[in-house]
């Protein structure tokens, strides 16, 4: 089963290698830490903030940290932008001051797959997983170079909160072409065979929080 894996992805690695580059560029990585602050209240059950300031707020592209490194801490990915008022996918779980810090983007956020984290599309419920993430994959396990956008973990490193290598995305403890051909399988919206560990393995294109 590995040899069939392996001629699988050495014939779609071929395919790709021409396509290999990833956009340079991070959303939020010209932003001070704390970009902004909420201009008015926000209670829990809220779907929107409005702030000082929506510079770089790109609902294609961002992310929101409403009071980051407090207790209060909420990730938030932006849905939608209109003048101060910030529209977030899901409700607030906890209230938020006036006044409270606002941070566009944050290290360490990334999508179950996405192994060159380019992602576009944090407006959406899964990130952007595609071919050229199997290739990273590949390229990793060849010990070649990774085009990567940084802040982004290098292929093989220590990731949580899966608590696997970066790259593993079938959580078997190990990156190999086997993740490459889950990557491939699931962009060609085939099935993706279950994790060797079961349970505690996020689905590809899941929303996580890295170290």
């Amino acid at each position: 089963m590995r040899h069939i894996a392996l001629a699988f992805v050495a014939v779609a690695a071929v395919a790709l290698l021409g396509a290999g580059g990833a956009s340079s560029g991070i959303a939020g990585e010209a932003c001070p830490t704390t970009c902004t602050t909420l201009t008015e209240a926000a209670s829990a059950g809220d779907t929107h903030v409005h702030v000082a300031s929506t510079d770089g707020f790109d609902p294609l592209s961002s992310h929101i940290v409403l009071e980051p490194g407090t207790a209060n801490e909420e990730t938030l990915r932006i849905e939608a932008v209109a003048g101060d008022e910030v529209t977030v996918h899901r409700a607030l779980e906890i209230a938020h001051a006036n006044g409270a810090s606002v941070q566009l983007g944050r290290p360490g956020m990334f999508y179950h797959g996405d192994i060159n984290c380019d992602t576009p599309g944090f407006a959406s419920q899964t990130g952007t997983v595609d071919s050229t993430d199997g290739l990273a994959v590949l390229r990793g396990v060849a010990h070649l170079g990774v085009t990567q956008m940084d802040p982004c973990p290098n292929v093989g490193s220590a990731f949580n909160p899966i608590l696997a290598p970066f790259g593993d995305v079938t959580c078997d403890g190990f990156v190999d072409s086997l993740d490459a051909l889950a990557i491939l399988r699931y962009v060609a919206h085939l099935p993706v065979p279950p994790p060797p560990l079961g349970e505690g393995c996020p689905p590809l294109g899941a929303f996580l929080l890295g170290n």
